[in-house]
């Protein structure tokens, strides 16, 4: 294969988006569309949920196929070491997980705050 050839048959380099809330929202469309979710929509996935793949009726193959799908839009790369289950723990740690390869910073999240009356009496 000469240059010509391989420049023709490689792909655009991905348009990596510049937010979290780009990046969350690409996420959404992904797994809907990889899963074929005819009857969810992407914002109505709860970022918290556990398991969230699993709960939209993925199994380990397609939790995988939502992650290469990710890895090819976004032009980035989960190590061995990172394929895991944690990764997709929640939707807001996989896209937490991106923002940090396409550095971008993640939100500040409030602490909780102190409860009232938790201060010892004298």
């Amino acid at each position: 294969m000469d240059a010509t050839t391989q420049a023709n048959d490689s792909k655009p380099a991905p348009e990596k988006p510049q937010t979290r809330e780009a990046v969350d929202a690409l996420v959404r469309q992904i797994a809907v569309k990889v899963l074929m979710l005819d009857n969810v929509t992407p914002e109505s996935i709860d970022p918290l949920h556990e398991n969230f793949l699993i709960d939209l009726g993925a199994n380990s193959i397609d939790a995988l196929e939502v992650i290469v799908t990710v890895e090819e839009k976004l032009g980035v790369e989960f190590n061995d070491q990172e394929l895991n289950a944690d990764l997709v723990k929640t939707l807001e740690r996989f896209v937490d997980s991106i923002c940090d390869k396409l550095s971008i910073p993640r939100p500040q999240r409030a602490a909780a705050a102190p409860s009232a009356g938790t201060a010892a009496s004298a």
